[in-house]
């Protein structure tokens, strides 16, 4: 894989990660991996498995205020 497909796919674990009001220990808790591993992924030095982004992208669910009638 590219550096920078790696990069940008980290950028997208941090930024989801920081949405969801996570800090490393708490997402790696959720997700059950070590705090270094979100580490390693957000700067782009590994990317993590499929199976492992789908569990990043459960515990990271986002609904901005409103997103189903409510204020």
């Amino acid at each position: 894989m590219i550096r920078d497909d790696r990069r940008a796919i980290g950028h997208r674990i941090r930024m989801a990660r920081e949405r969801a009001g996570y800090d490393r220990d708490a997402l790696a808790a959720r997700v059950k991996v070590h705090p270094g591993s979100i580490a390693r992924w957000e700067t782009g030095g590994s990317v993590p498995h499929a199976f492992t982004l789908e569990r990043i992208a459960g515990a990271t669910v986002f609904f901005p205020p409103g997103a189903f009638g409510q204020s």
